[in-house]
């Protein structure tokens, strides 16, 4: 229930073709046929759009369900194997503990030991600019592993002190050596 509103997809048949019917139905029972999609994912697309992925909705959260949560860590191992992050002892979490602001997902690690936790939100601030479709997930599953990537530059350059920036390059380099890898020789 969002704003009063229950949101649902139902399935007409009564034509040639089936077609999927977006309904909003508030409090008091009343039924309305908000859009009708030839196809069932232009239907989830346009509630997802909305915020409000069917069932996932509640005290102006958007809930990202088990279902979410499991294209989300097939996406982050994915990428871990691609960019040879596993020996950093990453664990993929689930949880809106230690959550910074409303993020969606992000990246916790201890600086000294290297274990991480790259996390994804069980509620997400409504609106969101970002709706929970899998194309979405699977973006902010590889930004989450980016930023496991790109963290030893942000530890170099805390420690730069003085000017002295040379644990920064080569940090970053470390990172391009990565990426050279991965891509460019990939590509080969």
């Amino acid at each position: 229930m969002c704003h009063g509103y229950e949101y649902s997809i139902a399935e007409n048949n009564s034509g040639v073709s089936p077609v999927y019917e977006v309904h909003a139905t508030s409090e008091k029972g009343v039924d309305a046929i908000l859009l009708s999609f030839t196809e069932r994912i232009e239907a989830d697309e346009f509630l997802s759009l909305l915020g409000r992925s069917q069932g996932n909705m509640s005290d102006g959260k958007v809930q990202s369900t088990k279902e979410h949560f499991e294209i989300f860590r097939e996406e982050v191992t994915k990428w871990l194997d691609v960019f040879g992050l596993k020996r950093c002892g990453v664990s993929i979490l689930h949880t809106d503990e230690g959550k910074p602001g409303s993020e969606k997902v992000w990246l916790s690690i201890d600086r000294r030991s290297f274990v991480a936790s790259i996390c994804m939100a069980k509620a997400w601030d409504y609106p969101i600019a970002s709706p929970l479709t899998e194309d979405n997930i699977k973006i902010f599953a590889f930004r989450g592993v980016c930023e496991l990537l790109f963290s030893p530059m942000d530890v170099a350059l805390a420690g730069a002190r003085d000017g002295d920036l040379d644990e920064f390059y080569v940090a970053r380099h470390a990172v391009i050596g990565v990426l050279e890898n991965v891509i460019w020789k990939g590509a080969m």
